[in-house]
């Protein structure tokens, strides 16, 4: 234990905080008491000390609907806006010749921004996309076809929070409750 709280002590309070927010649900429970141990010694708020337990505790159904709806009326992380946010999963596709990069994230946000985050997807993807052989002519249709499927979250079933959200959410415990309890 003495090496973990050495340990946490050495970091910077960004890193620490980062360990707490993304990471405290993979710990061990003496690297939990150590680091806890230090953010207390460091004058972090309660709120970020308890999210660290909370991180290690299954959290009921109930719990999990709680969170969602909560963080589903916040504001966009990408423009500011308050109301209503929601996540899809965007892929995107850049090929040169024999190498093709295929990558798939999740962004949350208000409807207006995940459409221009979709637009731009769908357009880096059909600009450079296609010139990997034989991959990039494989998956770029795929990823036009999921970007664009993405478009009937957005203008159909926006306000209920979808599948990708709500997993979004139960990955990222410590971040949304930490984002919750600042925004209160």
């Amino acid at each position: 234990m003495e090496k973990l709280h050495d340990y946490y002590e050495s970091l910077d309070d960004e890193k620490l905080q980062r360990i707490a927010v993304y990471e405290a649900k993979d710990l061990t429970s003496e690297a939990v008491d150590a680091l806890i141990d230090v953010l207390f010694d460091r004058g972090f708020n309660e709120t970020l000390i308890n999210n660290v337990h909370l991180q290690r505790e299954s959290l009921s159904d109930n719990d999990i609907h709680h969170l969602v709806g909560e963080f589903a009326t916040t504001e966009c992380p990408y423009c500011g806006k308050p109301g209503r946010i929601n996540a899809i999963k965007v892929t995107e596709v850049v090929s040169f010749i024999l190498f093709t990069d295929v990558q798939k994230k999740v962004a949350v946000g208000c409807q207006e921004c995940l459409g221009q985050i979709l637009w731009k997807a769908i357009d880096k993807t059909s600009l450079w996309g296609w010139w990997g052989l034989p991959s990039g002519i494989l998956e770029t249709p795929k990823a036009l076809s999921s970007n664009r499927a993405n478009f009937v979250i957005l203008n159909e079933s926006f306000e209920t929070p979808s599948d990708v959200f709500i997993e979004y959410v139960k990955s990222n415990i410590g971040y949304v409750m930490n984002y919750l309890s600042y925004k209160h």
